[in-house]
């Protein structure tokens, strides 16, 4: 049963006096809703200044990212074929270095084979007695001047009679020659690496004017399709206005 409320004429018009309480009483009880108290005031202001702060982390992040992006369209571009190029040159030096490491290797050998003769000569010549032994004899008769000469022909005479090891000279390693082949073999690796390097400067190039190129044909593609929509407007306007004359004329 849907209730019927009756009212009466008078209460349908009311008077200004009463419209602006009526008003008033309507907006305080709804001001109600809106109103604020300073816990919540400052909870909205904390909100604001977390999603300023928020935002403004945001714009750094994002040019962070763009700065992250160009550098790695750097790398990719000009950082990598570098480094793939310096891996060549080397992998072009190790034969070098491995031929410096042989040559360290013979004259260390080489050492320790002229140290442990040293040690035989030393320890040869310690056991010398008497004549055969030139230095001590030597040393030990120079105050006898007239008959020294004599005596040190008489001491070499004996010397070699005597059953002593003979000398035998190593063989060692021309260095002039290896250098000089090691110098050959540097130049040659500079000569590759500019050839390299040359090469690697021109497909650069290249890319970079085939890509201006592509920019360059899209932009006259983006100017010819603007001017073909100009036209095209241009068109339109001009049939509208010969409908509205014909339309004026009739």
């Amino acid at each position: 049963m849907e209730k019927t409320i009756v009212t009466s004429p008078q209460d349908e018009y009311l008077t200004g006096i009463e419209t602006d309480d009526l008003l008033r009483s309507v907006a305080k009880g709804y001001s109600n809703y809106f109103a604020f108290s300073n816990s919540t005031n400052e909870q909205a202001k904390n909100i604001d200044d977390t999603m300023e702060y928020m935002l403004a982390r945001i714009d750094e992040f994002g040019a962070f990212i763009e700065t992250i992006k160009s550098d790695t369209d750097k790398t990719e571009k000009k950082l990598i074929p570098l480094l793939y190029e310096k891996s060549q040159q080397v992998q072009q030096l190790f034969p070098l270095i491995d031929n410096l490491t042989g040559l360290m290797a013979d004259i260390n050998k080489n050492i320790s084979i002229l140290e442990d003769r040293v040690n035989q000569a030393d320890k040869h010549v310690s056991n010398l007695t008497g004549t055969s032994n030139p230095f001590k004899w030597v040393l030990s008769h120079l105050q006898k001047e007239d008959d020294v000469l004599q005596q040190i022909k008489n001491a070499q005479a004996l010397e070699n009679n005597s059953n002593q090891p003979k000398f035998t000279p190593l063989k060692s390693h021309n260095t002039t020659e290896f250098f000089k082949n090691l110098r050959d073999e540097m130049q040659k690796v500079y000569s590759n690496t500019e050839k390299d390097s040359s090469t690697t400067n021109t497909t650069t190039a290249t890319t970079t004017t085939s890509e201006s190129t592509n920019n360059t044909t899209s932009e006259e593609k983006e100017k010819e399709k603007e001017k073909d929509k100009q036209e095209e407007e241009k068109e339109e306007k001009e049939e509208k206005e010969k409908e509205t004359d014909n339309s004026g004329a009739k």
